[in-house]
């Protein structure tokens, strides 16, 4: 076992997770992690097993242990390289390298979904004439002008505006851009004969955690939709692009 002066900061900022105990008393390296829904505001969610047997993991309390991840990381620096994937994902070692490969999770974040909200995917309508393609499943909540959307890892907010003192697009847009913080980055545009879209990232800091945000505006002439899309994994930026740039005006 590693003494308090032998754990080196490799892995900061992730929280709790769980560990079978032979990786922390034995010195097992880990087999088999999978991210599962967090039990709370500390928990990452990681799950760390000795083997890949999750049945014996689950039903065998007394043999795990409450960690930080670092601690874990510390034990064995394979896992560090997939700490940031998001809920849903597991990697089990496979073949003569015993290399982590991605496997099938043992849970389904789709489990996580609120039973007293309306669930939301695919194409789907918002208001106003305006539709959005998910590629998820996720609750859906209206505050207003404005709809929330929401699963494990991933908050979306949408704001539509009709243009009521008929602006014109351009004007808009180069309104936008003068609104848009000097630390955005990754910053494009498109122009269709339909709508002006621009997008952009930021990365926030929420309660010492970081947020990685990607902002969007489709800017039609008859009005324009503006988006954010939160996730808490670098990995889901590209889905959360995809998000940001699938919301459409019929």
């Amino acid at each position: 076992m590693l003494g308090a002066d032998e754990i080196q900061p490799i892995a900061n900022g992730f929280g709790g997770c769980i560990a079978s105990d032979e990786i922390t008393v034995s010195g097992a390296r880990v087999e088999l992690m999978f991210r599962a829904p967090p039990s709370g505001e500390e928990d990452s969610g990681w799950r760390f097993l000795a083997d890949c047997d999750t049945d014996k993991f689950i039903d065998n309390a007394a043999g795990q242990g409450i960690f930080d991840v670092n601690t874990i990381a510390n034990y064995d620096r394979d896992i560090v390289p997939l700490l940031d994937t998001p809920v849903g994902k597991a990697y089990a070692r496979m073949g003569v390298d015993g290399c982590f490969v991605q496997v099938e999770s043992p849970v389904d974040p789709d489990d996580c979904l609120h039973p007293d909200f309306p669930i939301a995917t695919g194409n789907h309508q918002l208001h106003r004439g305006w539709t959005i393609d998910l590629p998820f499943k996720f609750n859906r909540r209206d505050q207003g002008d404005e709809v929330v959307f929401w699963r494990v890892g991933m908050t979306i907010l949408i704001s539509l505006w009709e243009n009521d003192t008929n602006d014109s697009v351009d004007g808009r847009v180069d309104w936008f851009r003068s609104v848009m913080s000097d630390e955005a980055f990754d910053i494009e545009e498109t122009v269709s004969s339909d709508c002006h879209r621009l997008t952009y990232r930021l990365n926030e800091e929420r309660d010492s955690d970081t947020m990685y945000a990607m902002y969007g505006f489709c800017v039609t002439r008859v009005g324009h939709a503006q988006l954010s899309v939160y996730t808490d994994s670098a990995r889901d930026i590209e889905t959360a692009k995809e998000i940001a740039t699938n919301v459409v005006f019929h």
